[in-house]
């Protein structure tokens, strides 16, 4: 990724198991899945979890996301995206123009519907804060009955990060006290052959946040591992885990922001759930490991201030989002 590419650590085929590059870890393991997640984190930027506990979170939201993408296109956009960046996203609103692997110009072809974190759980600065806007009652009703199980999960795999980094666990937790996250809803439909040239599935890129978590129930998603393009292990009732930039600043250049793409490896619609955890918007991006912060504090004086994470993910949601031009 270009703003963190003098330092992002090569691929290495043999580093991995042979027969994919993409590690498994059974996340139910607490005595080994520190040194397995933070190992595949490292070398590939990428882990799939099983048995990771809340298998029946993603897939009741992904029974969501089904029937949500089944409405018709008139009750879709009553719902449309917000100022605040809440509700659906229409097909081919989104190209990656931030793009750190190649000049993407064309859109995404796919639609979605995005869901943040309520008002009161934010910031009153925060340029996002906002309502979130549900297509009824019970929608908006399964999505906070599953909030609780989904953010404690995250906050165990953030933890097991922490742990594999040997960072202070008070200081670690802190920087994730009131959370920004994303939680969204994405329908890939089949490509017509007249656009097959015009739009990507989704274009490769590598995420701007900390962690990314998809629901792995469809064919399509790879990963970059040198210069060969390697599908991710389609493992039924499985999690899919990627680092971005924030992480891998975070750990000081220790894990891995992977390039990664869909590609159209599926018949009919692809539907899938993707969880985004950020830490606490406020939070400056910065190395975060011990001695990376000892270097941090004895160079304060020659070092500029770094942006706060929040403002990095809102410059890079500008250039993304045509909707969000006008108002962050």
């Amino acid at each position: 990724c270009i703003l963190f590419q003098k330092k992002q650590k090569p691929y290495t085929r043999h580093s991995m198991a042979s027969c994919n590059p993409i590690p498994v870890v059974d996340f139910s393991d607490e005595k080994e899945r520190v040194g397995q997640v933070n190992s595949a984190l490292q070398t590939a930027g990428f882990v799939v979890l099983t048995n990771f506990g809340v298998e029946h979170v993603f897939a009741e939201l992904y029974t969501l996301c089904q029937e949500f993408f089944k409405l018709s296109e008139a009750e879709k956009l009553k719902v449309k995206v917000n100022q605040w960046h809440r509700g659906y996203m229409p097909l081919a609103t989104s190209t990656l123009r931030d793009s750190e692997i190649e000049k993407v110009t064309k859109p995404n072809y796919s639609e979605s519907f995005m869901i943040q974190p309520e008002p009161e759980q934010q910031s009153e600065d925060y340029p996002l804060r906002g309502p979130n806007q549900f297509p009824s009652a019970e929608f908006a009703a399964i999505v906070r009955r599953n909030l609780p199980e989904l953010e404690r999960f995250g906050q165990a795999l953030t933890r097991c990060i922490g742990q594999g980094l040997h960072v202070d666990d008070k200081a670690w937790m802190q920087l994730f006290s009131q959370p920004q996250w994303w939680l969204r809803l994405l329908n890939y439909p089949q490509i017509p052959a007249k656009l097959v040239d015009k739009v990507h599935v989704a274009a490769p890129h590598c995420d701007y946040g900390f962690l990314a978590m998809v629901y792995n129930n469809s064919p399509g998603l790879q990963v970059l591992m040198g210069e060969e393009w390697v599908d991710v292990p389609l493992i039924k009732n499985s999690l899919v885990v990627n680092s971005g930039n924030i992480l891998h600043t975070f750990s000081n250049a220790a894990l891995r922001s992977a390039p990664h793409r869909v590609v159209s490896k599926f018949a009919g619609a692809r539907n899938t759930v993707v969880w985004f955890l950020d830490p606490n918007p406020n939070v400056p991006l910065r190395p975060q490991t011990e001695q990376s912060s000892a270097e941090a504090d004895t160079d304060a004086s020659t070092q500029a201030k770094p942006i706060s994470t929040g403002q990095h993910v809102l410059n890079r949601l500008r250039s993304n989002y045509a909707h969000l031009r006008d108002t962050l």
